[in-house]
């Protein structure tokens, strides 16, 4: 090859990495097909297999009962933690069920889809002259989502949402829904609110309402060791009291000022029923600028603070449950995160506590804006309870930075101060940052090996889950089958390479066409140009979707595709254009069909075919087949001589090139396992029926389904790989149910359908022709494994060609 050919390569070699670089990442069809999720803070990213937004209580049943992978499910998102969302899971995000379902204005209550935001609930109820009994301070939470945590906000004397909680309207794992209060299954009821989805998922709620009525507001500072006096003799107790709390800021922590809102017949000052969205004012976020930038800048709040006891505010109720998270400015950037935690003391401590606290924010220096104390009503039956008895709520609102270092100085402090709030009787709440600590968590939540207990009633397999809950609960059954895979030594497969692999199978695809049009006696109908468009145009197709969910990009593997796609370019560039020219020319001196040399080919290409279903093309034995095509007799003329002589040129040059790619694989890559690790749910017997090599490694103790020989066992296995590991799924796929195949949740599936045989777009990553075949089509799509032998099930018009690359 001259300088200037392997310049020209070089440059193509450049210009298709660059093409790959440059193309824009493509989340398929569906706008919720991305699988990175995060919370409000951005701290907490988490790659979930799929998110679903359901629409219906019907829709969320149908697809748990279909599927059986893990669950986890999320909201408004403003947990903090991780507590909406578990690697590899199914995630619900339950805003698209956000519908007003019944108001009983008489009776005071209404009855609501989980996904509905407080907002929303207040603009529909205060016609009515209605306000919500008790939710958070910021109206975004979506009201399931609130119940999950069991939420608290201001409001004296109600505590916990879960006391105005009249009854829900719950999903179970196998899709059976059912409804649970205090007086129908109470066991579910008192686990589910407060529970963070690890039971099932609440689609509908009753909540009571309250009336709505002016309040006045009024600002007291008081000194801190005055503080309890003062709560028992103007707070405690007083009807005509709705809200209440106290603040107190950084830097020495020294004055406290006291805010409450009661009732009057007063005239309104703000005329707004509600609260406006978005950002406040200019004057509040140059404020906000001057607390976080200007040295002494925190100063500033006990002076605002000061200036607000003497203005005098009367408001509607609705206009102040109606706060807008956007009004607090942005929560989270690149830099950092403001940040809530929470502590619960009772009532009698709770001054000691404060002190405990004081010294370790000022030890740490932590960059604290205010700590708020509110006042809670005793929960004594929810089973992860945070305020067993009345306590007063230490609600501390910080900014910490997104270095993996401040997070660990966030978590010193944070389990300091969690084992100081142990110590005075009281807990934590759950809803933020994780930092495990076992012994710490059952101090703070006795209950919560009662709580695993009816989890596991209600979700024996563990579908529901997110990280709060593999911290603490049981293994999940994603981690009981990453504990086998760790214990027995299985390889797991980078889903990434279940994209990049297609290309390679798409060559061994064309050569099946080819084949096919051999046997029919068509070979002249092989489109090599079409042939070539739809390798690239899949090829780009599939990298862009690569991209949607692995960023980084396996440059080796692209290095490869892309020598194999410039090689069969030059192949099939050459093979057209000679044989739509010379080869028709010659074709006019002979019969095709009985040519010997014509027939060899055939049979080649269709051994050929076969063959590289199970074994790289390299090993093909060229050679031998060029030996073959000699060792027959010539007959047919002079057509048959330049089918022989092309096809001989055809053979040396693959034979050299296997010879080059068979020494380039083995110096670069390791021997290839032959046997593929995966979690089935079946009758072992069934499966060693239909492959007799599968081997099984270890069972899933408690995940059996049924009795007898109609028992459905979920057992982790190792089967042969490739077309043997497709054609197994083909044979079984109404007795089994694949959970995972070597640890990926996601699997890229061909499958051949006729016209007018149709995959969910939001899958579907391509589309190309099966040459030879007019009526049919080649499916290209990204499947949940749980979902794909129901997809087979579902539509028997589809043909699962093959499973990328296992």
């Amino acid at each position: 090859m001259s300088a200037k050919s392997l310049y020209a390569l070089f440059l193509l070699y450049l210009l298709s990495f660059a093409m790959l670089w440059l193309l824009p990442a493509s989340p398929l069809n569906n706008p919720h097909a991305h699988t990175e999720i995060n919370d409000v803070t951005l701290l907490n990213p988490i790659q979930v297999g799929r998110v679903y937004r359901p629409t219906s209580t019907q829709e969320v049943s149908e697809l748990l009962s279909r599927t059986h992978g893990p669950v986890s499910i999320g909201g408004g998102r403003y947990s903090m933690g991780g507590q909406i969302g578990a690697d590899a899971s199914l995630h619900l995000d339950m805003r698209g069920m956000d519908d007003i379902l019944e108001l009983n204005a008489e009776e005071r209550w209404v009855r609501v889809e989980a996904g509905v935001t407080w907002r929303k609930l207040i603009k529909h109820i205060d016609p009515h002259e209605l306000s919500v009994q008790v939710m958070q301070s910021y109206a975004n939470f979506t009201v399931g989502g609130a119940v999950s945590v069991n939420a608290h906000g201001r409001y004296m004397g109600q505590g916990a949402v879960v006391h105005s909680v009249r009854e829900m309207t719950v999903v179970l794992a196998s899709g059976e829904r059912v409804r649970c209060s205090r007086d129908e299954r109470p066991e579910l009821f008192f686990a589910v609110v407060g529970g963070y989805g690890g039971l099932g998922v609440i689609t509908e709620l009753t909540l009571n309402l309250d009336e709505q009525v002016k309040l006045k507001r009024i600002v007291t500072e008081v000194k801190p060791e005055g503080y309890l006096p003062y709560f028992r003799e103007h707070v405690e107790g007083k009807s005509e009291l709705v809200m209440h709390n106290a603040d107190f800021f950084p830097p020495h922590y020294d004055r406290l000022f006291v805010t409450n809102w009661s009732k009057t017949d007063d005239p309104v000052t703000e005329e707004a029923r509600f609260q406006a969205r978005g950002e406040d004012p200019f004057i509040y976020r140059a404020y906000r600028f001057a607390m976080g930038w200007i040295p002494g800048g925190q100063r500033l709040r006990p002076w605002l603070e000061s200036i607000r006891q003497g203005q005098e505010v009367v408001e509607w109720r609705n206009y102040e449950a109606s706060y807008d998270v956007a009004s607090l400015g942005e929560i989270a950037d690149e830099d950092g995160s403001y940040i809530l935690r929470e502590y619960f003391v009772p009532i009698e401590r709770a001054m000691s506590f404060k002190k405990e606290l004081v010294r370790v924010l000022q030890e740490h220096e932590v960059d604290v804006v205010n700590v708020s104390i509110r006042h809670a009503v005793s929960d004594p039956h929810t089973l992860l309870s945070w305020a067993p008895q009345e306590s007063l709520a230490f609600v501390l609102y910080y900014h910490q930075g997104s270095s993996e270092e401040a997070r660990e100085a966030v978590g010193a402090w944070t389990k300091e101060l969690r084992a100081e709030v142990v110590k005075h009787g009281g807990t934590y709440y759950l809803p933020y940052q994780i930092w495990r600590d076992p012994e710490l968590f059952k101090a703070a939540y006795p209950r919560a090996d009662e709580y695993f207990r009816v989890k596991a009633t209600y979700d024996p397999q563990t579908r529901f889950t997110n990280r709060l809950l593999e911290a603490y609960g049981p293994p999940s059954l994603t981690q009981r089958i990453e504990q086998i895979y760790q214990q027995h030594k299985l390889s797991k497969r980078d889903e990434q390479q279940s994209f990049l692999t297609i290309p390679e199978w798409f060559l061994v695809y064309l050569s099946e066409d080819q084949a096919r049009l051999y046997s029919a006696q068509r070979p002249r109908d092989f489109g090599y140009f079409s042939g070539l468009l739809d390798f690239y145009s899949s090829y780009v197709a599939l990298t862009r979707a690569a991209k949607a969910r692995h960023p980084s990009m396996n440059m080796g593997y692209h290095f490869m595709i892309t020598t194999i796609g410039i090689v069969t370019s030059a192949e099939y560039a050459l093979k057209g254009a000679y044989e739509h020219t010379v080869g028709r020319l010659f074709g006019l001196f002979g019969d095709e069909q009985a040519c010997e040399s014509e027939r060899f080919i055939g049979e080649t290409y269709i051994d050929y075919a076969r063959f590289i279903n199970a074994t790289p093309w390299f090993y093909f034995p060229w050679g031998e087949r060029l030996s073959s095509l000699w060792s027959r007799p010539s007959s047919g003329g002079l057509h048959c001589w330049e089918r022989r002589l092309s096809f001989s040129a055809e053979l040396i040059a693959k034979n050299l090139l296997s010879h080059v790619f068979n020494v380039g694989n083995e110096a670069i890559y390791d021997t290839e396992e032959l046997k593929i690790a995966l979690t089935l749910r079946g009758s072992p017997a069934r499966v060693r029926a239909v492959e007799p090599k599968a081997e099984l490694i270890a069972p899933l103790q408690g995940e059996a389904e049924g009795e007898g020989e109609r028992a459905r066992e979920l057992n982790v296995w190792r089967v042969p790989r490739y077309t043997r590991f497709t054609e197994l799924v083909r044979a079984l796929k109404g007795e089994i149910d694949l959970i995972e195949v070597a640890g990926n949740r996601w699997m890229v599936a061909s499958l051949i359908a006729p016209q007018g045989c149709e995959l969910n777009t939001q899958e579907l990553i391509t589309t190309t022709r099966v040459q030879g075949d007019d009526h049919k089509r080649r499916l290209i799509a990204l499947l949940p494994v749980p979902e794909i032998t129901q997809r087979l099930r579902e539509r028997p018009c589809l043909t699962l060609e093959h499973l990328y690359d296992y």
